[in-house]
This record gives structure tokens, C-alpha cells and sequence, in this order.
């Protein structure tokens, strides 16, 4: 080899060595940081969300009762919440205006209300963040002479 390829060579490998110890850092943290944040939020499911509601909520708006014509109940998962988004916006709206729970049934602590709701905006936020960006079916339509000229 001449001393030519032999510096090319060696200046190719020290760039994907340097890109190499670039790229590293960034592409194994972000879909970490990701997945810490799911399972975060199923954490929170499990271990306060979903004791809530099986104390406060599921007593009436369950599978067999629905009052309201609201069952609670059938949401086991936080993937099953995220489908049914204004469900929960009804919900959050309910606590915020202190509709429920009612006054004559047992009322969730100041903490426990504040646990849930702050849960359930970041559940929210979190499907609004997924589905930004997307307008929808876009229609096609004609200009009018105003628009056109």
C-alpha cells in the first residue's frame, strides 16, 4: 500500500470511530428514556390510579351499575385509557368542578384527588403529544376568483 491509501484509510477509520462515539450516547438514550416513562406511567396505574378508582369510582360507574351511563370498570390497562380519551376528559372534568365523587358517598383526600388528576392530565397531554401534528383528512377544494387572482 502507499502512503496515500494508507492515510486515507486511517483517516476513514478515525471519522467512523469519532461518528461512532458520537452517535452512541445519543441513540441508545432517548428510546430508554422512552420506555422509563411508560412504564412509569403503568406504574402509577397500578400502584395509585387504579386502587382510586376501584375505591371511589367503580363502586357506581362499573359494568353492571354505569350510572351516568359511565363504566369505569373496563379500563384495566393504560392503553385501553388512551383510546378513550374523552371518557377522561369527562372524568377530569367531573373532579374539577367536584362533581364527583358526590356528597353523599366517600370522598377521596385532598391527595388522592390531586394524585388523580394530575395522573390523568399527563395521560392526556401524553395522547395529545402522539396525535400533534396530524390534521386529519385534508379536503381538497377550488379557489375562488378572489383566492385565485
Amino acid at each position: 500500500m502507499t502512503i496515500r491509501k494508507r492515510v486515507m484509510v486511517s483517516m476513514i477509520s478515525i471519522g467512523v470511530a469519532v461518528f461512532a462515539v458520537w452517535c452512541w450516547p445519543h441513540a441508545t438514550t432517548r428510546p430508554v428514556l422512552a420506555e422509563e416513562k411508560r412504564s412509569g406511567n403503568e406504574a402509577a396505574f397500578e400502584k395509585t390510579v387504579r386502587p382510586i378508582l376501584s375505591d371511589y369510582c367503580v363502586t357506581c360507574h362499573s359494568t353492571e351499575k354505569q350510572k351516568g351511563e359511565l363504566d369505569l370498570e373496563r379500563f384495566t390497562t393504560v392503553a385501553s385509557i388512551k383510546n378513550k380519551t374523552e371518557v377522561w376528559e369527562h372524568v377530569l372534568d367531573q373532579l374539577a368542578t367536584g362533581e364527583m365523587p358526590p356528597k353523599s358517598s366517600k370522598q377521596m383526600s385532598a391527595d388522592q384527588q390531586k394524585q388523580l388528576t394530575k395522573w390523568i392530565q399527563e395521560t392526556l397531554n401524553e395522547v395529545a403529544l402522539a396525535n400533534a401534528g396530524d390534521p386529519g383528512p385534508v379536503v381538497l377544494r377550488r379557489l375562488s376568483n378572489h383566492e385565485y387572482t
